[in-house]
């Protein structure tokens, strides 16, 4: 019998602002290309309106991230998702009528992990998204990994 459960696992280390390893490896089932998705670990109930009964309970998810590289005890994942980023001026193109502002100038980069990449940052839980430790379960694919809630079970 096949066992359909998710892979689950903990994110062992921030490897750069968009990088991170895995304690799941081939040993596990991991393979290059997988999507796994980080969640938070707290975990709010939901309340029925009419009945008033707990129905269930979801988790945020923090960040998701595909497998780019598979050892047999971890696996390397980097975030996929892109964001705009201004990298321009502070305001609408009002240089004309003010002579100060210069308009916004978007970019398509990929989600970070953490602000800027600095080793000094990476064990601040402040300057991270995610930490070592976090709670990493696996995506059936693409979409399912760019949720933003998941049921907890």
């Amino acid at each position: 019998m096949e066992n359909n459960s998710p892979i689950t696992g903990s994110v062992a280390q921030i490897a750069s602002s968009t990088e991170l390893i895995i304690n799941r490896g081939s040993d596990h089932g991991v393979e290059e290309g997988m999507y796994f998705r980080v969640l938070d670990d707290q975990v709010k109930a939901i309340t029925d309106p009419e009945s008033k009964e707990e129905s269930g309970a979801v988790r945020h998810v923090k960040v998701a991230v595909q497998v780019v590289e598979v050892a047999p005890k971890m696996s390397l994942a980097r975030t996929f998702k892109t964001v705009s980023v201004n990298v321009g001026g502070t305001g609408p193109d009002v240089s004309s009528l003010m002579g100060f502002a210069k308009a916004p100038k978007y970019v398509q980069e990929l989600e970070r992990i953490v602000p800027e990449y600095d080793e000094n940052l990476l064990d601040s839980p402040k300057a991270s998204k995610i930490a070592i430790g976090d709670e990493v379960q696996e995506a059936a694919n693409r979409e399912d990994a760019l949720r933003t809630l998941v049921f907890d079970m």
